[in-house]
């Protein structure tokens, strides 16, 4: 993965060759001219000494040239130097900030534990925008760009400027992003591979808030992973370390799993690193095949995953994106709350039943200390008539028919509570269907009623 931005390198212009020396035939043949036509008018020999002028003054210009084209180029090739040690080191700034970034993005598990105090990148992924983890350390693509001129002729300098620009496109030693959201399989075995599988499960705790996202995670990680501030919603699925999902629609977003060999990956997997007990993996399964390299692994010991998570939890609540204590059940059994079987009649009687359970543990309402009247309210298959029919069994459980008695009123058909019905408490299922036994049933109830209120006033109570 390469940063979200790009910087260009400009790269070092190639040393200037000096301009080719011609030698200056004319300009050595005029002085020769000039002293035979001297001689010609004169009859001097002095004359003729003029003729040597032209080849000496030629030949100390061709000296001249060479030497002055031999300390051009030394000019030109510490030029070069200089400006190519400028580019490399232009490069390792670039890279160096590449690094931090993605470090930043997807921080090593190592680095999450050793962290105290204001995180403000924590808990910031969304599943729209991508859950990126760090799998290891490795070689990955820069965004760095290098501006080098249309080649010329070959000169000394293209081995160099190859050199730089093969430099340019590789950051090493450097934080391998992927997504989560793709499933990530570790395959190995022993405690290292687990430690791998931890780390990058701890990394998918710290990018997820626990506001937004529940967790699922297999018996061996239990420690740490229900110490988390997310709510726990189950174990997690057979081969699954850890599996995180949406709060709003309980859709699975990103999981990791683990086992010996990639052939025993749930097949959800679709990255795969293999792992061996010298800390070299490699990621030997990606959808971008240009994805897939060797990385230096990197490990979180289950001691300092508990200490992370019940950090994370602390600071969690104090921040307000989840409650004190523990988290609500999402699911919750009536069965484990009724009286055990051959007991709940013979116990004494009373209104006051558990059907329901907050985050301390089941919740004890009582229709008479309570009510005598309940307005269940809530949205279209938000669960009201799954309330009201455990509350209905909670009270059959408790009360004999000769303490208490249903009336059942379904104005949605009678689906709802039809398999009330064959409670021993059921004297009745009213519903929209048949308006003259509605009527009947609600006369009857107000006779009921004006009957009870004449016994009570009587009673004086």
């Amino acid at each position: 993965m390469s940063t979200s931005h790009s910087h260009r390198i400009a790269a070092p212009r190639p040393p200037e060759s000096s301009a080719p020396f011609r030698f200056p035939f004319i300009a050595s043949l005029a002085p020769l001219v000039a002293a035979l036509a001297l001689w010609l008018m004169t009859s001097s020999p002095f004359a003729l000494l003029f003729a040597v002028l032209g080849p000496v003054t030629a030949v100390a210009s061709f000296a001249d040239s060479k030497f002055g084209a031999r300390k051009s180029a030394r000019r030109e090739s510490a030029r070069f130097a200089v400006d190519a040690a400028a580019a490399v080191e232009a490069i390792a700034v670039g890279h160096a900030a590449e690094r931090a970034e993605l470090a930043e993005a997807g921080p090593a598990a190592e680095a999450i534990v050793a962290r105290y105090g204001a995180d403000p990148y924590r808990w910031t992924a969304t599943a729209a925008s991508g859950v990126m983890v760090s799998v290891g350390i490795g070689r990955v693509s820069s965004s760095l760009q290098f501006d080098r001129e249309a080649r010329g002729p070959a000169t000394a300098a293209d081995a160099t400027l190859d050199e730089i620009k093969s430099l340019v496109a590789t950051i090493t030693e450097s934080s391998v992003l992927v997504d989560a959201r793709l499933g990530i399989g570790v395959c190995g075995s022993g405690p290292f591979a687990r430690a791998v599988a931890r780390a990058i499960s701890l990394q998918l705790a710290w990018a997820l808030s626990p506001a937004r996202f529940w967790t699922a995670g297999a018996a061996l990680e239990a420690q740490w992973i229900e110490a988390l501030p997310h709510r726990y919603q189950r174990r997690a699925r057979a081969g699954y370390v850890v599996e995180f999902g949406a709060l709003d629609d309980d859709r699975v977003v990103a999981t990791v799993a683990l086992a010996r060999s990639e052939g025993d990956l749930p097949g959800e997997c679709r990255i795969v690193i293999r792992v061996g007990d010298d800390r070299v993996g490699e990621i030997v399964q990606h959808p971008d095949r240009g994805q897939r390299r060797p990385v230096r692994s990197t490990v979180v010991s289950r001691e300092s995953a508990i200490i992370w998570a019940v950090r994370a939890c602390r600071e969690a609540t104090r921040d307000g994106l989840v409650s004190a204590g523990h988290a609500i059940p999402h699911t919750v059994s009536l069965a484990s709350m009724l009286p055990l079987p051959g007991t709940g009649l013979d116990s004494e009687p009373s209104t006051a039943v558990a059907f329901a359970a907050d985050a301390d543990g089941p919740v004890a309402l009582d229709l008479v200390a309570h009510g005598p009247h309940a307005v269940v309210g809530g949205t279209t298959g938000s669960g009201k008539s799954e309330l009201l029919i455990s509350w209905v069994l909670a009270l059959a459980a408790r009360n004999p028919p000769g303490r208490i008695n249903f009336l059942l009123m379904d104005f949605k058909g009678g689906s709802a509570f039809d398999s009330l019905t064959r409670l021993p408490q059921t004297v009745g299922l009213i519903t929209d269907l048949d308006a003259v036994e509605a009527a009947r049933a609600l006369a009857s109830l107000k006779a009921e009623i004006k009957y009870r209120e004449r016994m009570l006033a009587v009673a004086g109570a």
